[in-house]
């Protein structure tokens, strides 16, 4: 859920991202009508994205670290 996720990176310091930039353009990994999982590179490691798609348009659900 969106609200979820939004009360979870509201707790998230920024001081400990170690990203400060998108270094390129995301590529894409899975979907289907409703969701989509990209890779998009960072000058702090690559991280994976899950989008889903809402009635206020796509939203991202989720994100983890690429190892």
């Amino acid at each position: 859920d969106g609200i979820e996720l939004i009360t979870e990176m509201a707790t998230v310091d920024p001081a400990n991202v170690p990203a400060t930039a998108v270094t390129g353009p995301p590529a894409p990994l899975r979907s289907t009508a409703n969701t989509m999982d990209v890779r998009l590179p960072t000058d702090g490691g690559d991280i994976e994205v899950e989008v889903v798609k809402t009635p206020q348009g796509w939203r991202v659900s989720g994100y983890d670290k690429v190892s």
